[in-house]
């Protein structure tokens, strides 16, 4: 079987690996990718080896660009094609013209479902559609009325090379971008101010903040104001503004715990999208914190805690040794779960029907 996976808007390019690995070694699988993915973070593919797809960077600045890469797919002659993000309609109807099967990863299920093609190719068994989480299917199977239950399938998106080994002083990470919005890092700032930033030094703990974005300039200067340069880290910016890949994954790999400082305002988090930080903290087997919300819609193992970043950081700083290497091992095993039913997911739903 020969799959041709595309990710055309320059973003997520991360889920492919898991993609890849879903599909398992027996089909032929190419990926083409925005070249804006690799020129913004590097080469993710570098990072995680072994998984055999030929990759093609493209540039998609103009028609002749997608005539270009029309043309490559053509030349690859996919039985099936996957969208690593199905939810727009200018990608639907780019697609549509090799009248091949696609499985779509739809990310944002309002978003994908408002567009017409979309719909459509759902409605008439073009596209079987896949989200990242459990939560994310129960949100398109409510949007549609139960009309496609068998057609959906959930590949998560855990599968990030080797895992975790904590060395030297434990190191918290927070992934993803540096965004208030999406992270509470003014929690976070408050918190350290009220006693935790001693508490992490006592403890031999520092936070590695591993993202560019929108108020990561002012958090550096808070930190550099409050003297916290020692226990608040941050990864190193590449040209564009935005961690490469090399530093975000190798500080991850080195990392002992995860902090995802979700706000409860993100309920979109918890109802029809995904955060990243849950996925890799399963994915590189690293404890992590939740609230009772946030663990009742993921469901992965995880240490519970109050729903603010004081109360997140405080489980982590009372983690015994003991309690750590356990929770360690749990998720290590729901990592392993995660990955059986990805193959098998992706087993059921393929070969698509022509």
């Amino acid at each position: 079987m020969r799959i041709a996976i595309l990710q055309t808007g320059g973003v997520h390019e991360e889920i492919v690996p898991s993609l890849i690995e879903a599909i398992g070694p027996d089909a032929r699988v190419a990926v083409w990718l925005n070249a804006k993915c690799r020129a913004t973070r590097g080469d993710i593919f570098a990072e995680i080896p072994g998984l055999g797809a030929q990759v093609h960077d493209v540039r998609l600045e103009g028609q002749a660009d997608w005539d270009a890469l029309a043309r490559e797919v053509h030349a690859f002659a996919p039985e099936i094609i996957l969208v690593a993000t199905f939810q727009r309609q200018g990608v639907a109807e780019f697609v549509a013209q090799f009248g091949k099967p696609v499985l779509g990863v739809i990310h944002n299920v309002p978003m994908a479902l408002k567009s017409p093609l979309i719909a459509t190719m759902i409605a008439d068994g073009r596209c079987r559609p896949l989200t990242l989480a459990p939560h994310v299917a129960a949100h398109f199977h409510r949007s549609t009325k139960g009309a496609y239950i068998d057609r959906v399938g959930v590949v998560e998106p855990v599968h990030w090379g080797s895992p975790a080994q904590a060395q030297g002083r434990r190191l918290i990470a927070i992934p993803g971008g540096v965004n208030a919005t999406n992270r509470d890092f003014d929690g976070l700032m408050a918190a350290l101010a009220d006693g935790l930033a001693d508490d992490l030094a006592a403890r031999d703990m520092a936070l590695a903040i591993l993202g560019g974005g929108p108020d990561r300039a002012r958090l550096e200067a808070e930190v550099g104001r409050a003297g916290w340069q020692d226990i608040v880290r941050f990864a190193p910016l590449g040209p564009n503004g935005r961690v490469l890949y090399d530093a975000y994954l190798g500080t991850l790999r080195r990392a002992w715990a995860l902090l995802p400082l979700i706000p409860l305002s993100k309920a979109d988090y918890r109802e029809f999208k995904i955060t990243s930080a849950i996925p890799t903290a399963i994915g590189f087997g690293l404890p992590l914190p939740l609230d009772r919300w946030t663990s009742a819609v993921y469901r992965c193992p995880h240490i519970p805690a109050l729903p603010d970043a004081a109360g997140s950081l405080r489980a982590l700083v009372n983690l015994t040794e003991t309690s750590h290497g356990a929770l360690s091992d749990d998720i290590a095993r729901s990592r392993q779960a995660a990955l059986t039913r990805n193959r098998a997911e992706m087993a059921r739903l393929l070969p698509l029907p022509p």
